[in-house]
């Protein structure tokens, strides 16, 4: 069979479907507090102690907790793009990084958010169990028995899990309203980036803020390398990221 020559054109435009992530499961990206992300924090209601008691009784109940007070960390998503110069003009590059963040961000934020609970000095380890099946039950029993969690949790699982879940997890279903994975008690459930394949954690909900747009910097939207003759382009988009009250983690096999 005789090659040709290499035609180059445009990368297709529409079309790209963009896998289940967390920004899908998440609640929001919602808009930020200001005009730049910084590190906040709010009273959660959902936390705390609940105490029952008769009104039959003369005994005084048990004074509930404090509502949990949850940070939320702020973070840059950046994405970098380098491509021949040839039929390609500045205000191109600049386009491409766009079309690179719809693509892409997912994945630096699903890596932010399992660094950031697998580096929690409060993680609890829940051991090991054999399989996604043994292993939900104990991690929503942690949550919402243990920790009396009164919203819906969210399960973080690995691209390695995804299948045993689809296998033998009784999934409550999507709707165009919610696109979450649930549960049938409502527990969320997204597969993500930077989770080791046989770790399964457990939090509160978790909610994103972001900026309304990409942010390029006029002076790294598009720069030539004339050496290489080809175009380099940066732009970030700023984030904050925070999940409620409790997480633990569980292993699949081993001991």
């Amino acid at each position: 069979m005789a090659i040709g020559p290499v035609q180059e054109v445009p990368a297709p435009v529409g079309g790209e479907a963009r896998r289940y992530s967390i920004l899908d499961s998440a609640v929001g990206p919602l808009e930020l507090p200001g005009d730049r992300p910084s590190d906040i924090a709010y009273k959660q209601m959902s936390c705390g102690d609940v105490s029952v008691y008769s009104f039959e009784c003369e005994s005084t109940p048990d004074t509930p907790g404090f509502p949990g007070l949850v940070t939320g960390t702020a973070f840059d998503v950046e994405v970098s793009l380098e491509c021949r110069a040839v039929g390609l003009s500045a205000a191109e590059v600049r386009t491409q990084i766009e079309r690179g963040f719809a693509a892409r961000e997912h994945i630096g934020v699903e890596t932010f958010l399992v660094d950031a609970i697998m580096n929690d000095d409060d993680l609890v380890d829940l051991g090991n169990m054999p399989s996604v099946p043994a292993a939900v039950p104990e991690l929503e029993h942690f949550i919402y028995g243990t920790s009396a969690y009164g919203l819906a949790a969210h399960i973080l699982a690995p691209f390695a899990q995804a299948s045993a879940f689809a296998w033998t997890a009784q999934f409550a279903g999507q709707s165009k309203r919610d696109p979450a994975w649930k549960m049938p008690i409502d527990t969320r459930v997204t597969f993500v980036s930077g989770l080791p394949q046989n770790t399964l954690l457990v939090t509160g909900q978790i909610i994103l803020w972001r900026q309304p747009s990409v942010w390029i910097p006029p002076e790294e939207a598009a720069l030539l390398d004339r050496e290489l003759n080809v175009w380099k382009g940066r732009g970030r988009r700023g984030y904050v990221a925070a999940y409620e009250c409790a997480t633990a983690k569980i292993t699949i096999g081993g001991e």
